[in-house]
């Protein structure tokens, strides 16, 4: 049996295999005959069995074995010391040792014996997002005899599944715990009779305040009244303009939403929509939930609305000047003696369409580079992450035992990348800067709750955008999911404007499957699903519609449509209450003058992952990225390596440099850049 380094098992499910595969393991294995005594396995909350136990009438069973990136490697080659193998039969005391995280399962299947085999690690499921009113701001279901026209063609293409948004906005309408699920189960039954796996968005924001939306579906009434005695249940910006778009993280813990808490409100919603949806858990057709944790259902602050006036690329403003979340500044500035810093947020930060160097806070440094700035991006930041964290754990109460994976969405905030200042992230919450990873600390938030992360703008490259905003969707894109990755948790990708081109597809392939794809080895990293944004007239052109098609097959690795996600190693199991809080734990911080860390923090430690070289030009063309030698001009460890110099030569350094410049040249002759 093999075993990657590292992995969790289940040996409920282990015990199965291991008999089904005991004669293909004993075939290639037949020469192997050390097992180890030293390993141990997370069994979490289950009654520990000894392997004796579990291998009751199992014959032969070697685990000298384990995966090492691609290759096959005896124990003694695979991080494991001498002295803890033996030959010998184990004891009842020994256990299986964990030794490093692995950021997706693959490995604990039984060896393909076919080429098929092999792509199935490969294969990856593709979602389609529904309309945002295929529910109506009235809760009918609008549009179904063309709904089922569309139907039918994604189920022609193989795709995998569809996505829906709930909108808390349109069931909790009538009053608080006054739920209709009507439209939604109508919905849900349609899509249940194609056979299509479905995503579901508990969707706590305003519809209709960005670009991209297409209808207006506001906050339920209630709650809208609610802010109308207590306009501070919003989020406020320095002019005290309200956003309405989601509820202020302030109130999470308090009572002023008619009795109830904003978690309590968000739990209700959430204990509603499974009671009535059960049947569809059960049958396990809703595969995953995605929880809306800020505007857009993204985990961010509403810094930059099209409703408060902001265009790109502005860098947007802080959200923090309601009176909750005040009063959690002050204190927080109290706790350190700095009882100055907590009267409001910076007042040199611009306003929503300010460039960076135009405002005194985040121009070359400016005041976010010294200890007040420092102390109010980790208090701004840490309130995000706290806010996340809360709303998952009560989530994963709701859905404890229920076969379903819980997802987060983390917005693809692009623009200002490449600058020193990274304002535009900095004013949404996320506490990214040059020399501080700030989507680490989000992984290993998500870590605790098993929760998948979710990221957008995979489909955008550099030299699609203004050069002077300096936008880095790429560079973003590999230092977010390899955030995840190296937490050990599962990443999925949505593309953020709707493409259709093959340039897009090829570019979301490449991230997709940043090692490439061969029908010889498992990937080391790949996405856990993609969701494509979105269904509409537009996709269904005759062109568009033969590049996504393709698309798609290229996504599952050429191979034909598997309705079952435990044969492309997505298994389901029982979800389980997030782990304890100190599961977060601290490490090793960069100074930061004298301010303490919010518990929910993990200060920057310096990635020091080898990560290959790729180019988007690699061979293999529309099947995915391939893995490039040495000589390739861009390094995927970016940020470690030219931030931290803790890396490569002068000369990989000039090459990347060179490279810049060349595309800022081809930048500078395009007359309409892409927002």
């Amino acid at each position: 049996m093999a075993f990657s380094s590292g992995q969790a098992v289940d040996w409920d499910l282990q015990a199965t295999r291991m008999n089904l595969c005991n004669k293909v393991l004993e075939s290639r294995l037949k020469n192997a005959d050390i097992l180890c005594s030293g390993m141990r396995t997370n069994l979490g909350g289950h009654e520990k069995r000894t392997r004796r136990h579990l291998l009751a009438g199992v014959r032969n069973i070697h685990c000298s074995y384990i995966y090492e990136g691609d290759a096959m490697l005896p124990l003694s080659q695979g991080g494991f010391q001498p002295s803890q193998m033996e030959s010998s039969a184990f004891s009842s005391s020994e256990s299986f040792k964990v030794n490093e995280k692995i950021s997706h399962r693959l490995t604990d299947y039984p060896f393909p014996n076919s080429k098929s085999g092999v792509l199935l690690a490969h294969y990856i499921p593709v979602y389609v997002m529904l309309p945002l009113d295929t529910v109506s701001a009235d809760n009918e279901l609008v549009n179904v005899d063309l709904l089922h026209a569309h139907l039918r063609a994604l189920k022609a293409a193989h795709v995998d599944g569809l996505m829906v948004d709930v909108w808390w906005g349109i069931v909790e309408k009538s009053g608080p715990k006054c739920y209709e699920w009507s439209a939604y189960r109508s919905l849900f039954e349609l899509i249940h009779s194609y056979g299509f796996k479905l995503q579901t968005v508990m969707s706590f924001h305003q519809c209709g305040s960005n670009a991209a939306d297409s209808c207006y579906i506001p906050l339920p009434e209630w709650v809208c009244k609610e802010g109308k005695s207590n306009p501070d249940i919003f989020f406020t910006n320095r002019d005290t303009k309200r956003n309405q778009e989601y509820l202020s993280f302030g109130i999470d813990n308090e009572p002023v939403l008619n009795g109830r808490t904003a978690v309590e409100v968000y739990q209700d919603f959430m204990h509603s929509f499974k009671q009535n949806m059960s049947d569809f858990l059960e049958s396990e057709m809703i595969t995953e939930i995605e929880v809306g944790l800020g505007p857009s259902g993204e985990l961010r602050y509403p810094s930059f609305a099209n409703s408060q006036g902001w265009r790109f690329p502005g860098i947007g403003e802080f959200q923090c000047y309601d009176k909750y979340l005040l009063s959690d500044l002050r204190k927080a500035a109290k706790s350190i003696g700095q009882q100055d810093w907590g009267s409001s947020g910076p007042k040199d930060a611009g306003h929503y369409n300010d460039w960076p160097q135009a405002t005194g806070f985040f121009r070359r440094r400016g005041t976010f580079t010294t200890d007040y700035g420092r102390f109010f991006l980790e208090w701004y930041s840490g309130i995000l992450l706290k806010h996340g964290d809360t709303i998952l754990e009560a989530a994963s109460e709701v859905f404890e035992g229920c076969k379903v994976r819980l997802a987060a969405k983390i917005a693809g905030i692009h623009w200002w990348y490449k600058s020193k200042n990274h304002a535009a992230e900095l004013a949404a919450g996320y506490y990214n800067l040059r020399e501080r990873d700030g989507y680490k600390p989000i992984a290993k938030m998500l870590a605790r709750h098993k929760a998948i992360l979710n990221f957008t703008c995979i489909e955008m490259r550099d030299r699609e955008h203004y050069w002077k905003a300096k936008c880095g969707p790429e560079g973003l894109v590999r230092q977010v999911t390899n955030a995840g990755w190296n937490e050990g948790i599962d990443v999925s990708c949505e593309n953020a404007l709707p493409r259709f081109d093959r340039a897009a597809f090829n570019r979301i392939l490449l991230n997709a499957r940043p090692d490439g794809i061969s029908s010889k080895t498992f990937p080391k990293r790949r996405v856990f699903s993609f969701t494509y944004l979105r269904l509409g007239p537009e996709l269904m052109q005759e062109n568009n519609w033969r590049e996504f098609v393709s698309f798609v097959r290229q996504m599952h690795a050429g191979l034909e449509y598997y309705p079952e996600p435990e044969k492309y190693f997505h298994p389901r199991v029982p979800l389980e209450h997030s782990k304890p809080l100190e599961y977060l734990l601290y490490e090793p911080a960069v100074p930061v003058a004298s301010v303490p860390l919010d518990k929910y923090h993990v200060p920057l430690a310096i990635q020091k992952t080898n990560e290959p070289f790729f180019s988007e030009d690699a061979p293999g063309g529309g099947l995915g990225a391939q893995v490039e030698n040495a000589s390739a001009p861009f390094p995927l460890n970016l940020i470690a390596w030219l931030w931290h110099g803790t890396g490569p030569s002068r000369e990989v350094s000039q090459t990347f440099e060179n490279s810049v410049t060349k595309d800022l040249s081809l930048n500078e002759d395009q007359s309409q850049p892409l927002q």
